[in-house]
């Protein structure tokens, strides 16, 4: 369980490991302040409080098995901790027997703010071109030949913001 007291080092990183490692999202109510306002993870204006970012938390998880977010490196300062990431797992989409299951790995960066013990604030870049890439690459080269002339390219693979 997070400690007010925690160095903002250890309070990401049990932010990481507990909301996304352990999918408890009944921790993002004890971490995350109620004002908070959540950057970069969704297009358009930040997310705000623990409810929006429970939806795309939800959201993300569902389409993922074994999915790990490893906290590589932290930087602080002031009541500011930098979080330098390695994301992995295996995309499962819808999970109809016709989704292609995918493993995915990719980087990012968190920059949280952290007031009272709690993120107030969160700035995320976390490199989805490469997830989509990921999820969408052909499983071997018989797959990736050229489409047949007059077919229509595929769908977008992931519609989480919509």
């Amino acid at each position: 369980m997070p400690d007010i007291s925690d160095p903002l080092s250890q309070k990401i990183r049990t932010w990481f490991n507990q909301v996304w490692n352990n999918r408890r999202s009944d921790i993002i109510d004890i971490m995350l302040s109620p004002e908070s306002e959540i950057h970069g993870i969704a297009p358009g204006a930040p997310m705000t409080g623990a409810e929006a970012f429970r939806q795309f938390h939800t959201a993300f998880l569902s389409i993922f098995d074994g999915l790990h977010i490893a906290v590589e490196d932290t930087v602080e300062q002031g009541n500011q901790v930098v979080a330098r990431c390695r994301v992995t797992g295996t995309y499962v989409g819808d999970r109809k027997p016709t989704t292609p299951v995918r493993p995915v790995d990719f980087t990012g960066m968190c920059i949280a703010r952290i007031e009272d013990g709690r993120i107030t604030a969160a700035w995320n870049n976390f490199d989805f071109l490469t997830m989509q890439r990921q999820i969408a690459a052909p499983a071997d080269a018989a797959e990736s030949a050229a489409p047949a002339e007059g077919t229509a390219p595929p769908p977008p693979v992931l519609k989480l913001w919509q």
